[in-house]
């Protein structure tokens, strides 16, 4: 049997616990690389995240700027209509005040003359509230048309 030298023996355990040293340091680098690549691939998404966010933003307050317009518009429209009920009650009472008086006054053949409320027209694109003057006119008694309804009052 041939005997080593001790050295030489030392030497290759040495060279090989060099070798699995550098071994772990190369997976080392290699997974820090990694996580470095992820760490900037994640801050990437970050961004990309806070911008979908402020956008989302930009959004919502845009939606409430207009929901607010549309409100406004509505409640305007309410008031118009409420006024456009009001005149025409008022009409219709001096009409009743009219026809009586006439009745009063006049022949036979001068009863049977009619009083025309106005034409009144409104048209709009849905947000003009077509559809609640549509309802107070003919709750009033007018002749109203809305779409495919119609409201027709039968003579009295």
């Amino acid at each position: 049997m041939v005997e080593e030298d001790p050295v030489d023996v030392e030497r290759r355990l040495v060279k090989s616990e060099i070798e699995l040293l550098k071994q772990t340091v190369e997976d080392g680098t290699t997974q820090f690389k990694t996580s470095q690549e992820t760490v900037q691939d994640h801050t990437t998404q970050l961004r990309i995240s806070q911008e979908t966010v402020q956008d989302l933003t930009t959004q919502l307050k845009v939606s409430q700027e207009t929901m607010q317009d549309l409100t406004t518009q509505f409640k305007d429209s309410q008031e118009t209509v409420e006024g456009i009920i009001t005149m025409m009650k008022e009409q219709e009472h001096a009409t009743v005040n009219s026809r009586q008086k006439d009745n009063n006054d006049t022949t036979k053949d001068q009863m049977e003359s009619r009083v025309f409320a106005p034409v009144l027209y409104n048209a709009g694109l849905g947000t003009s509230a077509t559809h609640l003057f549509f309802d107070a006119t003919c709750e009033s008694g007018f002749i109203s048309v809305h779409f495919n309804l119609a409201c027709i009052q039968p003579e009295m």
